[in-house]
């Protein structure tokens, strides 16, 4: 407690100041003033810079899975089919080639994306050429099989599986048929026995 008159500071309870006798009335000290609050203030949490989001390929098949040999089989198949078979046989073989050299080629393309361009080359090259040879057999052949009866006759030339030639073909079985058949004809059989 202090004095009013004064201000000397007097005990507590009493109500005569000691220091220059003044009466006061029984004020409670004043209470120490209040330490300032301290604002602390949270730091916001850190952002972290933006990266954009990275995405890794598929790492490459080591053996292609076999498809790479699956590939250049069906290519050089469609080869051998769409030359030996066109030569031979006519429009059919060499559909049959293209189709093959279009299986090939895409076996091929799918090996080369899975292995990343270690294998299936050959698959690609094979079933090109054959697909290639099958279209050549294939045009070249109903050309002539379309010339090869033209005006009724069989042209100088015709495979036995060509289009065109087809009744050329039952020709020669005819003709061989009927020699066949002379030739037995004028055999004597009683001095075979």
């Amino acid at each position: 407690m202090f004095c009013e008159k004064c201000g000397s500071q007097i005990p507590e309870g009493t109500n005569v100041c000691p220091n220059c006798a003044a009466v006061n009335n029984p004020t409670p000290a004043p209470a120490p003033a209040p330490a300032p609050e301290q604002v602390v203030y949270q730091q916001a949490p850190q952002q972290q810079a933006y990266q954009q989001p990275v995405y890794q390929q598929a790492a490459p098949v080591a053996n292609g899975g076999g498809l790479g040999t699956v590939g250049t089989v069906c290519g050089i198949v469609s080869i051998v089919v769409s030359v030996l078979g066109g030569i031979m046989f006519g429009v059919i073989a060499a559909f049959i080639g293209v189709i093959l050299g279009v299986v090939g080629l895409v076996i091929g393309i799918n090996t080369k994306k899975q292995t990343g361009g270690a294998k299936g080359t050959g698959g690609f090259v094979c079933g090109l050429l054959g697909l290639i040879f099958g279209l050549i057999f294939a045009v070249g052949c109903a050309a002539c099989g379309g010339c090869s009866t033209c005006g009724g006759g069989y042209g100088n030339y015709g495979c036995y599986g060509c289009v065109g030639a087809s009744c050329k073909a039952q020709s020669d079985i005819n003709r061989a048929t009927s020699e066949l058949e002379d030739l037995f004809g004028s055999l004597d059989w009683d001095d075979l026995y």
